[in-house]
């Protein structure tokens, strides 16, 4: 039961007043710990969403278009390092300390900071923090000219009363040159808002500091600029990271820190990778801020960059890459403050965008008001613009990943391409219907009315546009709203610009497809990519020379008048008269003067109007106070002029006049001058006009009782209080209004109370399953995804807690799981700490299944989540409610009586060492599936037990298990048939399948399964034959230049027989499959070499040389050893067959990178691979190319694809057929040109 028991009424009279106060107190709920003028503006863009609408700033549109309102003061900066004119690029805040006035808070390149007085613009305080860092370290970059200091709008906590910003500057503060981009320092500062000074623990020093997420990545100050606005989050501070001019081996930071310690709680870096070209993601938004709706999650969006790990594979949102390059990005922030990404976007044509340079994150990603920009199935939603124009409207709980829309493209809420480029957040108008803003560089800024179409999807229309474009330079502004809490017609948006008029002022609602134009106001050399920041119906900009502007209303006073001017305490039929003297502060004419109220005052004694004053001119004037009525009196007098000078000033100068009229007379008035009189008490549960009831006792009505009521001709004496208690006591629970009137001699009032009861809350617990249909929780099973989830793919389930009690059910725990593949989508957002749900309603929470992208025919992985929850139903209690998912992929192929496919994934494997073991390619097929492949293994009569997919359209069949498996990352090439499995990867790399039915992991009689744990270096017991030893391959020619044999099972002793049947004393295996013969070791071949170290093909108990190695073995005992390795020379084997003219060698291919160098017809693989046999198969298949791999392998086309290029080195494999010729390489092809397709040169 809820009570308020124990509360007060007040009754108070006066012989000059009524009933003044009729107070009940039914709670007291205490949620200020500190108190912020709400008129200030302490972080970029007022709130952490950063929409940019600001609803409290006392800005009216009447008083903005009167044209009173105008530049009101400028002050410069005292900066002057080095002779360089003071720059302002961060946004200044709005701050009134307690018991102070409220100022203007600014930073500069210079370092410098300043407090200034808001109202007159005088300079209360600064100082120079740090020397700056000067642009000509940064080897050309000029972005920002001069000097670099504090480049970002800072953050001003109340609660601590300090001011957080960054500075860049350099190690020595004594030396004033450039000391290099090694010196380069930048420090985080917490400044308190009086003074100015250092806070305990401050600064802290950032360079040298490696991330938590990839720690072979240092920050380094000269490298690293801070744009962004900074975000405060409960206890921690963060700061985002970009570089200079896209210069440097940078990476984009996020930063946090402790606000009360300074000690570093995150260090996140976007590259996150080790890939050779892994710079970039740069996080600079053009100065927007980083965003959060709620302290779990923080958004922002990053710039180009070039580790490209994701290439044209598609990949869900929930599984973010280690390189957050061109994206929004939302962050989980822990209760420790560390970060960790959980959801993405990237633009589909990532890779293109990095190429031309066109960053998505030169805008803020703002999140919208999600009371008015919501449907029934999107919640919440954000936007970003970048450099190609594009507006990106997405889910803030579904970010989009990266090409998961319908044919690879972006899975976005909407799309709308701009006329150009955007360098500045859009901002929102939540009233109205709704409209949102963006400005494109060289155009007008757009307005976009909010609507949904009949699915309930959020759709954004183009409603309108301003007359005025901006700047055909990058520079206009951050979109910034402004309203009267949210009036209609109350709105304006502020545009500020680098060229033509600085400062614009908009109605928010298109009239006719046109932003009426309120105000247009200049501020010489306004900086780029700014927004005004607000105090109390002031607005508030920056230069890039020196100086911050205040505009507000009224504009500097054309006279000086010394108002107010007090006319005195006067009898009523009685006059008084002043004299007003008024200065010309600028030439001017006086056109006409007037009185706000001519009641009381009058004007006269002027001279004849219209008349001219030059500066320094005094106009006088006579007022007469004539009242007719008691009490405190005032008007305005107006001196309306026309300015002559050049500098603004208003059109009107109001001058107060005052006084009092007091009477000798008695006068009539209608209130109690002694004591109040309680005539009656009326009550009624309906409404407070009636219906009427009659309690049994005034002192309890219904569910309330009143102590010490006043009884019925009471008298309250005068200037006296009489207090009454008031308690709420139900008999049972429900809603309980009473409505109280009390009628005196005095006047009549009306108290309403209004009270809730009922039985204690309880909560209820439920998952809503894939039907629809909900299921209660129960505390020994966990809530399952039914259906569960194939990998690379999402699917989302609801839980709600409902409260079937009576009274208000509080979340006292709430500790959502906030990463990961199974995780909340708003995790502190939805079913939060101390969030209330009143008797009856509910609060719903959405988790997020989205397993890794994964192979076809993978087993089932059950991916787990808890969440910790309580509340204030006394009989839930603390619970840990889990969840299961289950991680599944698709089953294809022949499948057994549980839709399990008989070929299973076994893995990524490399089929070259150093031969292949697959035996057979089947086909090479630009529709080439896993399926595909699968089956036509299958079907072959051999009874393979593996199938692979290889290079994304080749299908290999083997009987032998490639030794080795390596890192999943490796196979990432797509199915040229399905772009959603992956088909091997570059080179040997193949995704390979294993038959259950012939063959398992566990098999005993796995074919590649060693028969002893090592191999050895002489397994032979033949007398004949000496293990001479391991050596190295000739440097001009072959160490054996007799005969050759190619064979899968290469042993030494298959090797000798060979070679002792060529009458050749020594024979040498090498790569595990090649056998050599010769007389001696030939091309400066010699023995001693260490690499011998290749298990034998035929049987890996024995060593078969290794990678430009032999083992030697010497036949004929009897013959000098030192005879038989005496050097000689031979030639090396040529590549061509030298006796069919119809063929031109066209030299050594490298492999193409994304497929293929030849990759068109049928591909063959044979052990009797020669130039010949590969030409005579790619002529019959009408190609003009034909290119030899791989000692076995041919491929034909018409021309070299996938980046091929002729040039490779790595062409030295002797074709499998004839050891005289050569066959390509390790990806190399020797390849050649029929000549009858050639024409005349």
């Amino acid at each position: 039961m809820e009570s308020a028991g124990g509360n007060y009424l007040r009754m108070v009279h006066s012989t000059m007043q009524r009933l003044t106060g009729l107070l009940l107190l039914l709670h007291t709920i205490s949620y200020k710990v500190w108190g912020l003028n709400p008129t200030d503006t302490i972080t970029s863009a007022g709130y952490n969403t950063r929409s940019g609408h600001l609803p409290n700033h006392n800005l009216d549109p009447n008083v903005v278009k009167s044209g009173n309102f105008d530049m009101i003061w400028r002050t410069q900066g005292k900066g002057n390092y080095k002779g360089f004119a003071e720059q302002f690029y961060a946004q200044p805040l709005i701050y009134t300390p307690s018991g102070q006035r409220q100022s203007v808070y600014a930073v500069s390149q210079q370092n410098y900071v300043y407090r200034i007085d808001a109202v007159t613009g005088e300079m209360l305080n600064y100082r120079q923090l740090m020397i700056p860092f000067l642009v000509a370290d940064l080897n050309g970059c000029n972005d920002i000219s001069d000097c670099i200091g504090s480049t970002a709008t800072g953050v001003i906590d109340p609660g601590r009363n300090a001011w957080y910003l960054t500075t860049k500057t350099y190690a020595n503060q004594n030396n004033q040159n450039a000391q290099g981009l090694l010196a380069g320092r930048y420090w985080i500062h917490a400044l308190d808002v009086i003074t100015l000074e250092e806070k305990p623990g401050f600064p802290v020093l950032l360079d040298g500091i490696v991330a938590d997420n990839a720690p072979w990545r240092m920050f380094e100050g000269g490298k690293h600029h801070q744009r962004p606005a900074l975000m405060q989050t409960g206890d921690y501070m963060y700061a985002g990271f970009a570089s200079h001019c896209v210069q440097y081996n940078f990476t984009g930071w996020v930063i946090g820190w402790h606000a009360d310690t300074g000690k570093l709680v995150s260090k996140f870096a976007t590259e996150g990778g080790k890939e050779k070209d892994g710079k970039g993601g740069g996080i600079w938004m053009s100065g927007g801020g980083l965003a959060s709706d709620n302290p779990g999650r923080m958004f922002f969006s990053s710039g180009n960059g070039y580790a490209s790990q994701l290439s044209d594979d598609p990949v869900p949102g929930r599984q973010p890459p280690t390189a957050l390059e061109e994206a929004v990005v939302n962050m989980a922030i822990h209760e420790n403050g560390s970060l960790t990404p959980t959801d993405f976007f990237m633009p589909w044509e990532k890779q293109d965008l990095d190429g031309m340079d066109k960053d998505l994150g030169t805008s803020g990603f703002i999140l919208m008001e999600p009371n008015v920009f919501s449907t029934s199935k999107v919640q919440r939603i954000g936007c970003v613009a970048g450099k190609t124009g594009k507006l990106y409207f997405l889910n803030l709980d579904d970010l989009g990943g990266y090409q998961m829309g319908p044919n690879r493209k972006d899975a976005v809420l909407q799309t709308i391409q701009l006329d150009n480029a955007v360098f500045a957040s859009a901002g929102t108008y939540p009233f109205e219907g709704g409209y949102v803003y963006v400005t494109p560089v060289g155009y007008e800024t757009i307005a976009f009315k909010f609507g949904q179409d009949g699915n309930g999807n959020p759709v954004f229309t183009e409603a309108g546009r301003t007359k005025e474009t901006a700047a055909g330079r990058q520079g206009v502004g951050h979109s910034t709203i402004t309203s009267l809490e949210g009036q209609p017609g109350s709105g304006i948006l502020w545009i500020v610009d680098v060229d033509g008029v600085n400062l614009r002022a908009y109605g928010t609602v298109p009239v006719d497809g046109i932003l009426p134009t309120y105000a247009l106001l200049n501020n010489a050399g306004q900086s780029k990519f700014s927004r005004p920041s607000f105090g109390n119906g002031k607005v508030y900009v920056t230069t890039s020379t020196g100086y911050i502007t205040a505009f507000g209303s009224p504009v500097n006073m054309p006279l000086n008048c010394s108002a107010p001017y007090d006319a005195g305490t006067v009898n009523i039929g009685n006059s008084s008269v002043v004299e007003i003297s008024c200065r010309a502060l600028t030439p001017l004419t006086v056109n006409s003067v007037d009185l706000d109220s001519t009641t009381h005052f009058t004007a006269y004694g002027y001279p004849k109007l219209p008349y001219i004053m030059a500066l320094g001119n005094i106009v006088k004037l006579k007022s007469k106070f004539q009242p007719i009525s008691v009490g405190p009196l005032s008007t305005n007098l107006n001196l309306h002029t026309t300015n002559l000078g050049t500098q603004k000033f208003a059109a009107n100068t109001p001058v107060v006049i005052r006084g009092k009229a007091v009477s000798q007379k008695p006068v009539l008035k209608f209130c109690p001058m002694f004591s109040l009189l309680v005539l009656s008490y009326k009550w009624s549960f309906n409404s407070s006009s009636g219906p009427w009831i009659t309690p049994n006792s005034p002192t309890s009505v219904g569910s309330y009782s009143f102590l010490n009521l006043p009884t019925l001709d009471k008298t309250i004496a005068s200037e006296s209080d009489h207090f009454v208690t008031v308690s709420f006591n139900p008999s049972s629970g429900g809603y309980w209004p009473l409505y109280f009137v009390i009628s005196t001699n005095g006047g009549m009032a009306t108290v309403g109370f209004f009270g809730t009861s009922g039985s204690a809350p309880k909560a209820k617990l439920e998952w809503q399953l894939s039907n629809g249909t909900w299921i209660e929780w129960s505390n020994t099973t966990a809530f399952a995804f039914d259906g569960g989830a194939f990998r690379g793919t999402k699917n989302n389930r609801k839980m709600r807690l409902s409260n079937v009690g009576g009274t208000t059910l509080t979340t006292t725990i709430s500790k959502p799981p906030v990463s990961g593949p199974l995780a909340a989508t708003n995790p502190l957002g939805s079913i939060a700490e101390g969030s209330q749900i009143s008797a009856g309603g509910y609060e719903e929470a959405t988790l997020v299944c989205s397993p890794p992208k994964g192979q076809v025919n993978m087993d089932p992985e059950v991916l787990t989540a808890v969440w910790t929850l309580n509340n204030n139903d006394p009989l839930f209690g603390k619970h840990e409610v889990y969840f299961e998912c289950s991680a599944i992929t698709r089953q294809v192929g022949i499948l057994d009586t549980n839709k399990q496919a008989y070929f299973r994934y076994l893995g990524c494997y490399r089929d070259s060492d150093p031969v292949r073991r697959m035996e057979i390619l089947l086909y090479s097929s630009t529709q080439n599936t896993n399926r595909m492949c699968l089956d036509a293994c299958g079907e072959k009569a051999e009874n393979f037990p593996f199938a692979a997919t290889e290079y994304e359209g080749e299908c290999w069949c083997g009987k032998k298990l490639p030794p080795n498996k390596v890192a999943e990352s490796q196979c990432d090439y797509l199915c040229l048939g399905n772009f959603n499995e992956y088909c091997g990867g570059d080179g040997t790399m193949m995704s390979l399948f294993y038959d259950r039915r012939i063959w398992t992991p566990d098999n005993s009689t796995n074919p590649t399964s060693p028969t002893s744990s090592a191999p050895i270096t002489s397994p032979t017991t033949n007398p004949d034959y000496q293990h001479l030893g391991c050596a190295t391959e000739g440097t001009g020619g072959r160490a054996l230049t007799g005969g050759f044999l190619f064979s899968t099972d290469l042993t030494p002793q298959l090797c000798q027989q060979h070679c002792t049947s060529l009458s050749f004393p020594l024979s040498g295996v090498e790569y595990s499959t090649e056998c050599y013969c010769g007389t001696s070791l030939s091309n400066g071949a010699t023995l001693g070499s260490q690499n011998c170290n290749m298990p034998c093909l035929g049987d890996i108990t024995q060593i078969c040389g290794g990678p430009s190695a032999l083992s030697i073995y010497q036949h004929h005992p009897s013959k000098s050893i030192s005879s038989l390795l005496a050097p000689t020379s031979s030639p090396i084997p040529s590549p061509s067959p030298s006796v069919n003219t119809n063929y031109t060698y066209f030299g050594c291919a490298t492999e193409g990178t994304n497929g293929r160098a030849l990759p068109a017809g049928t591909p063959l693989f044979s052990i009797a691979m020669t130039q010949q046999l590969c030409q005579q198969h790619c002529t019959e298949q009408s190609f003009t190319l034909s290119g030899t791999e791989y000692a076995s392998e041919c491929y034909c086309a018409n021309a070299l694809e996938n980046n091929a290029a002729l040039g490779s080195i790595n062409c030295n494999m002797p074709c499998s057929g004839d050891a005289g010729q050569i066959c390509g390489g390790p990806n190399a092809l020797n390849v050649w040109r029929h000549n009858s397709t050639m024409s005349g040169g």
